[in-house]
């Protein structure tokens, strides 16, 4: 964990519909998200757990060699509440402006809504990453959403719409490039109380019924997508090569070390995490990633 108070606040420049805070060190600025309050009826959990759900999430892309913002966790006390936050280094700098996907989709031709749309059609993302005029290697950013699709299908992610992944471009050439991951503190079942936890972890096919039934943020044909169903229909060429490449770079021990060296962590909060990233990667991953191989053979 890092000590915030060793940084220099800032006027907040980051927006979102969580609270969030500015700092800045050492010639870098940092976005610190401050957990909201629990707004469900009978939940026991006082705040999200988004702090280490996007903590964990973002470090499974690093251990898969993913480009993602650098996270830590810290203590902050907030309206004299001590809360477990989590730090993200700003991937921007003087040279690069990160744009959001859906300011590509403003720019649409013949879009007379003008409207940003958090969920929208895959074809429709497609299409207007592969039309527009600006992005030139559009081959090798189809490529990274693909790939990132499928660990968000690992970590359990609902919520990459479109105000959430994006591009970098340099400033000073045009050129654009797939951004860091970003935003992933909708993973893991951040709403999960220790209590839920305990109650699924009491109930092995709870774990099954969530893996089978997770959807993505992403829409085809009116209806948000079931990771399951889509993965293992293997009917997307691009998805079918960024399971290839993503697959064989799961270490889930390697993983399941990592989360268990979160010394803040409950370790019911830890099985819990370890247990529902086997599950995705036994019920939904590997039986996709087999069949494709033995597919091509």
């Amino acid at each position: 964990m890092i000590d915030l108070y060793e940084y220099e606040q800032r006027i907040n420049r980051y927006g979102g519909s969580e609270e969030k805070r500015t700092y800045y060190k050492d010639g870098k600025f940092y976005l610190v998200k401050i957990p909201d309050r629990i707004r469900e009826r009978n939940n026991s959990l006082s705040y999200m757990n988004n702090s280490f759900s996007e903590y964990i999430s973002c470090n499974i892309f690093r251990l898969l060699g993913i480009p993602v913002q650098k996270t830590e966790l810290s203590f902050l006390e907030v309206n004299n509440v001590k809360k477990v936050v989590c730090v993200c280094e700003d991937f921007t700098d003087d040279n690069h402006t990160l744009i959001e996907f859906c300011n590509l989709e403003n720019e649409k031709e013949n879009d007379s809504s003008n409207s940003k749309s958090k969920e929208l059609e895959l074809y429709n993302i497609l299409e207007i990453i592969t039309t527009n005029p600006n992005i030139k290697n559009k081959h090798e950013i189809i490529e990274e959403f693909w790939k990132v699709f499928i660990v968000d299908c690992l970590i359990f992610n609902k919520d990459r719409h479109n105000e959430n992944w994006g591009f970098l471009e340099n400033n000073k050439t045009g050129e654009i490039k797939f951004a860091p991951v970003y935003d992933c503190g909708s993973s893991l079942f951040a709403l999960n109380s220790e209590d839920k936890c305990k109650e699924l972890l009491n109930n092995p096919r709870e774990f099954k019924n969530l893996s089978l039934n997770f959807c993505s943020a992403m829409k085809a044909n009116g209806k948000r997508i079931n990771y399951y169903e889509y993965i293992t229909s293997l009917s997307n060429d691009d998805c079918n090569n960024a399971l290839l490449q993503v697959f064989p770079k799961i270490n889930l021990e390697e993983i399941d070390r990592f989360i268990d060296n979160i010394e803040i962590l409950s370790d019911t909060y830890k099985e819990f995490y370890k247990i529902l990233l086997q599950s995705s990667y036994d019920l939904i991953l590997k039986p996709a990633y087999e069949k494709l191989i033995k597919k091509k053979k």
